[in-house]
């Protein structure tokens, strides 16, 4: 007879529904589309079985949705400038990685080839395109 553990396992997009609300997210700006079907019908089986996930605000586009997303945390004193975010880590002698409470990080720089050199180094073609490693 069996005696191992049973194991419940569930899709991605049900452990990302699951983790936003861990983290406290109160809202989904988003521009959901064909390619985010497996969350969409998780979000459709959790509201039929009675769960709560952040409401989505269906937004145009992704610049829309970034837009604001700043906007909401702005009014609602939730923004961080990175003043703040150094003063914490300086505070608790903590690493950028462990400040737990940035979900998202925006860097504005002159433009992408500049920062793709500096990021990745030239390749032996001369081509700069890689995917960053942090």
């Amino acid at each position: 007879m069996d005696q191992s553990p049973r194991v419940s396992l569930h899709s991605t997009s049900h452990y990302f529904l699951e983790g936003l609300n861990e983290i406290g997210i109160e809202f989904l700006f988003s521009n959901l589309g064909t390619d985010h079907a497996p969350l969409i019908e998780e979000m459709a089986r959790w509201r039929k079985h009675g769960l709560k996930h952040p409401p989505t605000i269906l937004c145009p586009h992704e610049n829309v949705a970034v837009h604001m997303a700043g906007g909401y945390a702005q009014v609602t004193g939730r923004e961080k400038h990175l003043s703040s975010i150094y003063r914490k880590m300086q505070e608790k002698h903590l690493t950028f990685s462990e400040v737990l409470d940035i979900y998202g990080f925006r860097i504005l720089v002159k433009d992408t080839p500049s920062i793709r050199r500096r990021w990745c180094g030239p390749t032996s073609s001369g081509n700069t395109t890689c995917t960053p490693a942090w």
